[in-house]
């Protein structure tokens, strides 16, 4: 995870739990800075068993080469960021024109 140009988060290193939680359209969880640590905080109940999901905020360019397999309804079909995945299934979505 990119925090700026200069910094990143590798979430795949055996001693960070964040490891565990993966990107979802649909999120329990959201990332939170405090004091210059980052946390995952539930946005909203999380059942036992249930996988943690935040939202990876990749923009378009980032999200070109992560497909989303969250399979979650309203899924984007790539990572992405909220604000822009209505964007992205409205122009997927859209019929293309015949060509004269």
């Amino acid at each position: 995870m990119a925090l700026d140009d200069d910094h990143d988060l590798d979430g795949d290193l055996p001693d960070n739990p964040a490891k565990y939680a993966n990107h979802g359209c649909t999120a329990n969880a959201e990332l939170v800075a405090r004091d210059g640590r980052l946390f995952l905080v539930a946005s909203r109940p999380v059942p036992d068993g249930a996988e943690i999901l935040f939202d990876y905020g990749f923009g378009l360019a980032e999200s070109l080469g992560h497909p989303c397999l969250c399979g979650l309804p309203g899924c984007a079909g790539r990572i992405l960021a909220e604000p822009l995945r209505s964007l992205s299934k409205k122009h997927l979505r859209r019929p293309r024109r015949p060509r004269p």
